[in-house]
């Protein structure tokens, strides 16, 4: 397999981790208020924040999927990610996934470095 199949299936793979959840969001909300911190629901009403961020999150997935330099997309979701297991290391079971997609996140920042 070439390099280029190769990067369009980690964009397509980490573009749908943003995509999904965001768009989830949108319809069922309330299956993810739970995953908010609460020191954030604490300042900002839970359902403004999850709007915004699965805004956020539509943006990067979509900036990874189509943008010529995808690059910094990949760095935005790379952190993203990472905040989302740290805010939530209590609920490992169901985040530990994430670090795989990090993971995936890191090797395709590395193919696409030199394209920014």
């Amino acid at each position: 397999m070439n390099k280029n199949k190769i990067e369009y299936a980690l964009r397509f793979g980490l573009a749908f981790a943003f995509i999904y959840p965001a768009i989830s969001a949108f319809i069922e909300p309330n299956n993810w208020i739970g995953f908010i911190p609460i020191f954030i629901r604490e300042l900002v009403p839970a359902y403004m924040f999850l709007f915004i961020y699965s805004i956020i999150e539509v943006v990067i997935g979509v900036g990874i999927l189509l943008s010529k330099n995808p690059f910094y997309y990949i760095i935005s979701g790379g952190f993203i990610l990472a905040t989302i297991v740290i805010f939530n290391i209590g609920s490992f079971d169901l985040v530990f996934r994430d670090i795989s997609i990090i993971g995936m996140a890191i090797a395709l920042a590395g193919l696409t470095v030199k394209k920014t």
